[in-house]
């Protein structure tokens, strides 16, 4: 197996299709496939193993990454991700913004995170447009599905997140995201969505997934999120933790055994459903504020 990092930047018209890429656990910097501000992409048929992340989306930094404008038009299929930060990966650099990425019947197999999408004040763009089905993961070790707006692995990001007025000029915005038929055996966490207070991430729509994990779903200055036929299997509750979400709906959700909290949401949430999901007689449900609220 050939020990290398496949790095393409600012490229056109890229196959990556079945190569074996292998990275030391102990590397650093050691991303397996970093797509930067590239266009028209495919990426098929590889086995990665990494000691950072495995198939990782940049969408350029600074103003060279704006100038070199989003990382667009992205195809990545029947990959197998073994040890790495993350399986699917976006980011942390979406200066020049990404779009048009579709992501589909991929293996991720003891990976950190299995689709991880992180960023932070001074490194952000608009990433949209992002299409992720038939996913199987199995043994994540911590979220199966990840979006952190605080991402701090280097100065630069630890910087702006504690002087983030000066940074302004370039907010992550995370919308538009597509997650359907989605397969996890065993993670720490089910799903945690982390926005920021003047930028939430947005249009997240999770439909047609079993997840098994210690713990549900965690949701944070977030709005219009949906989950459609999504059954989260964990022993902790509530399931859902809504803090400042606004309009998060729930249809056709699911209550191990109908006991305990199933959502709970915070004072500052607004338009929260939740449909088609039978709680039997557990008036104890939904929680608002501490307050039993047997909607």
């Amino acid at each position: 197996s050939p020990k290398f990092h496949i790095i393409p930047t600012r490229c056109k018209n890229v196959i990556i299709d079945g190569i074996t890429v292998k990275c030391p656990w102990n590397a650093q910097n050691g991303d397996a496939i970093d797509i930067s501000s590239c266009k028209d992409v495919l990426i098929v048929n590889n086995v990665i193993d990494a000691g950072d992340d495995g198939i990782c989306m940049k969408g350029g930094a600074g103003a060279a990454g704006v100038a070199a404008g989003p990382c667009e038009n992205i195809n990545i299929q029947d990959n197998t991700v073994y040890h790495a930060h993350g399986g699917f990966v976006i980011g942390s650099n979406t200066d020049g913004g990404m779009q048009n990425i579709f992501v589909s019947d991929c293996n991720y197999i003891g990976t950190d995170i299995g689709v991880r999408v992180k960023s932070n004040y001074g490194r952000g763009g608009l990433v949209h447009h992002i299409f992720i089905r038939n996913i199987y993961m199995k043994d994540i070790v911590h979220a199966a599905i990840s979006f952190d707006t605080y991402y701090e692995n280097n100065p630069a990001g630890r910087l702006h997140n504690r002087m983030k007025d000066s940074a302004h000029d370039r907010i992550p915005d995370f919308t538009g995201f597509s997650f359907d038929s989605i397969y996890c055996r065993s993670a720490e966490q089910a799903i945690a969505i982390r926005g920021l207070p003047d930028m939430p991430i947005s249009d997240i729509h999770f439909k047609n997934m079993i997840i098994s994990a210690d713990r549900g779903v965690s949701v944070t200055d977030a709005r219009d999120i949906s989950m459609d036929h999504v059954k989260i299997l964990t022993p902790a509750r509530p399931l859902y933790s809504l803090k400042a979400v606004n309009h998060f709906t729930i249809n056709h959700g699911y209550l191990p055994n109908g006991t305990g909290v199933f959502l709970r949401e915070d004072s500052t949430c607004n338009n929260v459903q939740v449909t088609g999901t039978d709680f039997g007689k557990n008036k104890e449900a939904i929680e608002l504020e501490g307050r039993l609220d047997g909607r």
